[in-house]
């Protein structure tokens, strides 16, 4: 978990350089992005204990839809892409199996 949300943290700095944003500037909004990150891993750990993934907090649609756009704006700047669009077809693999409307949490029972 650490080296893929370090990765994270580096590419997203790749990106917002890329599109002439300072890192000092995002990384306010990095960390306030964060800060949900600690209710989220009990939500998840909820859902995959209780084999239900309500998609109430966002559904895998809508995930999907936002990691296109992601995708797109990575791919636009000619960044590496390799670390979201396996997780895009993680999704994908969830969304082909009729779960669209379950949460991300789905995504440890596929």
């Amino acid at each position: 978990m650490l080296w893929t949300s370090m990765s994270g943290v580096v590419h997203m700095f790749a990106l917002a350089k890329a599109e002439n944003i300072k890192a000092a500037d995002i990384a306010g909004h990095a960390k306030a992005l964060l800060g949900f990150f600690p209710d989220m891993i009990d939500l998840l750990a909820g859902q995959i204990d209780s084999d239900r993934y309500p998609g109430d907090h966002g559904d895998l649609d809508s995930t999907a839809a936002t990691m296109d756009h992601i995708l797109d704006a990575i791919r636009a700047q000619d960044l590496d892409n390799g670390v979201l669009s396996s997780a895009r077809a993680e999704v994908q693999r969830a969304l082909d199996a009729g779960h669209g409307e379950d949460g991300f949490g789905r995504l440890a029972a596929l």
